[in-house]
């Protein structure tokens, strides 16, 4: 009688657990939300440019010696270097641009015997506009190449907010109709989760979408570079 009485009352607390505890659902929602930057690093690469061009007006027959007269291309290519890199100063000054300037770089060009130096530029903007206008003027240059080093958004924070709160009303829709399939219904929210997905490019300060290249611009029909944000939650549900 008395292992009978363990019996059902075990019975009974397995009823209660049950009704106090049913199933529950849980979905996997994503969401992405594309800012236009307003802070866009803009870096500006000088060299040398086409060193052969000028080496050959510069060198020769001399007539005074009878001999060819000897270049030194080092030397060449920082004077051209530093001319280039005076224009493309003046340019900045010109338009009143916020930059800072970087250099003393040296790197080597493949198959050659000697190397160049390369100095740099750093430009900030406020708008995809501006950027454009400088390139602008900056394509066609063979001393020149750009990249769009870095985009972010002021309006990120707020927008962030936002974007939790449509993943979550997009995670309720998801989870009526999945329960439904079942003949049941969606209750309260149980816990919320965030995934973080491999290769997530989150937002433009928070991963690093770009190392875009100013070239991006000679093809009308190329994006342009957005500050990116990407949610993703888990969400589970009581089932009833």
């Amino acid at each position: 009688m008395k292992t009978l009485f363990c019996i059902l009352l075990c019975f009974i607390s397995f009823v209660s657990h049950s009704q106090m505890n049913p199933g529950t659902l849980e979905v996997i929602v994503s969401d992405t939300m594309l800012l236009l930057p307003d802070n866009i690093t803009y870096e500006i690469s000088v060299t040398a440019g086409k060193t052969d061009t000028l080496y050959n007006a510069q060198s020769g027959y001399d007539e005074n010696t009878g001999e060819y007269k000897e270049i030194d291309i080092n030397k060449l290519s920082m004077v051209q270097l530093q001319t280039n890199t005076d224009r493309i100063e003046q340019l900045l000054k010109a338009q009143k641009l916020k930059y800072r300037a970087g250099g003393g770089r040296a790197y080597t060009i493949e198959a050659s015997v000697f190397d160049v130096a390369k100095n740099s530029f750093t430009v900030e903007f406020t708008s995809m506009e501006q950027v454009k206008k400088l390139y602008n003027q900056l394509v066609g240059k063979d001393y020149v190449t750009t990249s769009i080093t870095n985009v972010s958004s002021s309006k990120s924070e707020a927008e962030e907010k936002k974007l939790y709160e449509n993943v979550v009303k997009k995670a309720k829709e998801k989870a009526t109709f999945v329960a439904g399939l079942a003949g049941k219904k969606a209750g309260s929210i149980i816990s919320i989760s965030e995934v973080t997905a491999p290769g997530n490019v989150g937002d433009m300060g928070m991963g690093g979408l770009f190392g875009m290249l100013g070239a991006m611009f000679q093809e009308s029909n190329k994006p342009e570079p957005s500050v990116v944000l990407q949610k993703t939650l888990t969400v589970k549900f009581e089932m009833l």
